[in-house]
This record gives C-alpha cells, sequence and structure tokens, in this order.
C-alpha cells in the first residue's frame, strides 16, 4: 500500500448564496502532499498553487500562508490542479492528513465546483486522519496542531509553517515516528507533560479562525 501525506491551505469566500454555503466556505490555494517509500520516507513530493474562482486572499492569510493574489493570479484552477495531483498518486493510496479539514474540503470543493474524478472517490474512501489516531494513541481528546505534536515528539520543524509543502514533509516526520513503537513510546510522556501546560501550546489554524467557522463545513463520510 503506497502512503501520500498532504496539506492544504485556504483562503475564505464571500458566498451570498446560501446553497454555495452549504458546501464551503473555503477555497484551495495551494496543495502540498509528500510520497513515502517501504522505510516511510519521503521519495517524491507535489507542490502546486490554486487560483481560486470565488474568494481573495485577505492580508490576514498572505501573512499566514506566505501567499498572496499575486502568486495564484496565473495559477491553474482547482478542477487543472486536482487532475495533475491524483496523476501523481500511485494506484493503490492511502491518503493521509493532519485532522479531516482537508478531506472535508476537497470533497465539499469538488461539490461545488463539480469536478469528478474516478480516483477521487478512491482516495477519500481511504483517507485517513493521522491527527485523530496520532491523539488517541497517547490518549487524549484535545485534537494537537501540527507544530504542538512536533514540539512534543522533540522533532523540530523544518520549513515554513503553513507552508502546504513543508506542513505535509513534518507530518511525514511525525508519521515515521509515529511508526517506531519503542521511539514513540519513549518520547509520548514529554507530550502528555507539555498538554498540562496550555499556556505553551501555540494555535492551529482551526484555533485562529474559530472552531465555529470550519465546523460550518460539512462532515461526509
Amino acid at each position: 500500500m503506497n502512503k501520500v501525506i498532504i496539506d492544504l491551505e485556504f483562503c475564505g469566500t464571500s458566498f451570498k448564496d446560501d446553497l454555495k454555503k452549504k458546501h464551503s466556505v473555503f477555497e484551495i490555494i495551494e496543495i502540498g502532499a509528500v510520497r513515502l517509500d517501504e522505510n516511510l520516507d519521503i521519495c517524491d513530493s507535489f507542490e502546486r498553487l490554486v487560483k481560486p474562482e470565488y474568494g481573495q486572499i485577505t492580508s490576514f492569510i498572505e501573512e499566514f500562508t506566505g501567499i498572496s493574489n499575486e502568486k495564484v493570479k496565473e495559477a491553474a484552477s482547482f478542477s487543472t490542479v486536482m487532475d495533475e495531483f491524483l496523476e501523481w498518486i500511485a494506484e493503490d493510496t492511502t491518503v493521509l492528513s493532519w485532522s479531516d479539514t482537508d478531506f472535508r474540503q476537497i470533497k465539499h470543493e469538488s461539490e461545488l465546483k463539480k469536478y469528478s474524478n474516478p480516483k477521487l472517490g478512491e482516495i477519500l474512501d481511504k483517507w485517513v486522519d493521522f491527527q485523530k489516531i496520532f491523539c488517541e494513541k497517547i490518549g487524549i481528546e484535545h485534537m494537537l496542531s501540527l507544530s504542538n505534536a512536533m514540539s512534543g515528539m522533540n522533532i523540530e520543524f523544518a520549513g515554513r509553517e503553513h507552508s502546504a509543502l513543508a506542513d505535509a514533509g513534518n507530518t511525514a516526520a511525525l508519521y515515521k515516528l509515529f511508526n517506531d513503537e519503542k521511539e514513540f513510546e519513549k518520547r509520548a510522556g514529554s507530550i502528555i507533560d507539555m498538554f498540562k501546560n496550555k499556556e505553551g501550546l501555540s494555535f492551529s489554524l482551526g484555533s485562529l479562525l474559530g472552531d465555529d467557522i470550519l465546523n460550518k463545513l460539512p462532515k461526509g463520510q
């Protein structure tokens, strides 16, 4: 089974149409992904900017992601980039992400933009929420941000936070440690201790935008 770890960056939309709001209040502006080999090391990567159809990149999102309206001006559309991404993915691949937000965004943005590809259903059916299984394994209910999880497991974050490719690569490093039972158990205690001191925890994108906003994305199966 091949494994790909994905991360997305979004901008907001300004829909007046309530029907469209039910599908998505965000648009993807960047897709970053890494492919893992049999040793769970990165062997290939995918990185594309996406031109939003309805939204604009605010100064907040630009500062948060490093992506500006100018940068996506000549980028390809959601449908084109999704076709490229699905072509890049090998057959029999499991896609993982940090939280289910990326799963929900791809699913509902595809519905909104009437995007279809036979391979899309296959990856959505096998999608894994790595954040959920990570937090379950260490026995906490709170969903940690990627940076907090890495800090707690004593892994240095490489690259710029909230760059899709960097976030995917760092999630891959955490996933490799997660699958090393001995090393994972050795480091798990420190993340539980860190969690007790909530003042040291940084905000995830969901915290910054507000869970009430992220929860407007319908939860599909």
